[in-house]
């Protein structure tokens, strides 16, 4: 039987980590590297191979602004899709609060200069919220997947809490071979501070990042000419500023309770619903 596996990698949910330090090691399946799939193309391939993983965040089908977009995912991989006798799909939740807090410390880390409460209602206003409604997201993904697929939906918590019981999980459940020496389940990044990502904040706002790549507040001041055509301004030195800051600060960043409480009552009833048609033990961690 030839075999794909379709890791949807959702942003802040060691997708990273999957790529990079679990399916390389994967034995009895081949795996094509995030970096190959949608650089490259499908079309690229010349052979496929029988048992095949793919791992990538652009298979969310989730856009910049948030809006999902399945059925053109599927169609921009329709061909390797049908090579195949059996689909499945991985996806790991994790609860959203905590999810919505490490997407604003990577916005912050990739040039932002919003503080969380702007940032949060900003998400809401432009509907990016509805990428991590997850009942609804995996509902399409039913809707529109046109053929038989095994859906396997594993939550973020669980990995957190024990990472080698949910490695052994995953791996039986999907008929993964792995060499278990080989993992390394050392976070590939530590998190910034609450110094850190204060003093990194304000920076931001005098120069340039990937999120405000027009920002040359600091480089009008200097008297640098800049191209608009091209990046403009001067960058900062993300990681060692915040590598500095993380050895005299220790404090994390967390979100206040009303914060919390408010992105709770958001997804609560999305939460509920993939509860009960999954049965993932999600009200065991908070999630409604």
């Amino acid at each position: 039987m030839k075999r794909l596996i379709l890791h949807i990698g959702y942003p802040r949910t060691a997708t990273t980590w999957f790529q990079k330090r679990f399916f390389p090691f994967v034995k009895n399946f081949e795996y094509i590297s995030d970096s190959y799939n949608f650089v490259y193309g499908f079309e690229k391939i010349k052979k496929y191979p029988n048992r095949l993983i793919i791992s990538n965040e652009e298979i969310t089908a989730i856009k910049l602004g948030g809006e999902v977009d399945i059925a053109f995912m599927l169609n921009r991989m329709k061909n390797i899709i049908d090579y195949y006798d059996r689909i499945d799909c991985l996806v790991i939740v994790r609860r959203q609060d905590d999810i919505i807090r490490s997407a604003y410390t990577y916005y912050i880390q990739s040039g932002g200069y919003y503080n969380f409460d702007k940032y949060w209602k900003r998400m809401k206003r432009i509907n990016k919220i509805r990428q991590w409604k997850y009942y609804s997201y995996l509902q399409a993904l039913e809707q529109y997947m046109y053929k038989d697929f095994f859906l396997h939906i594993f939550p973020y918590e669980d990995f957190a809490k024990n990472n080698n019981d949910f490695i052994k999980k995953l791996s039986s459940r999907l008929q993964i071979d792995v060499d278990f020496h080989k993992i390394n389940y050392k976070p590939r990044n530590s998190s910034p501070s609450l110094l850190s990502l204060a003093v990194v904040r304000r920076l931001n706002r005098f120069f340039y990042g990937y999120v405000n790549p027009y920002n040359n507040r600091l480089a009008e001041e200097l008297g640098i000419k800049t191209n608009k055509k091209h990046i403009k301004g001067i960058r900062i030195p993300i990681k060692i500023i915040i590598g500095t800051f993380n050895l005299i600060s220790f404090s994390k960043f967390d979100l206040s309770h009303v914060i919390k409480k408010d992105i709770w009552n958001t997804f609560k009833e999305e939460n509920r619903k993939l509860d009960e048609k999954y049965h993932l033990g999600l009200k065991e961690y908070g999630y409604y």
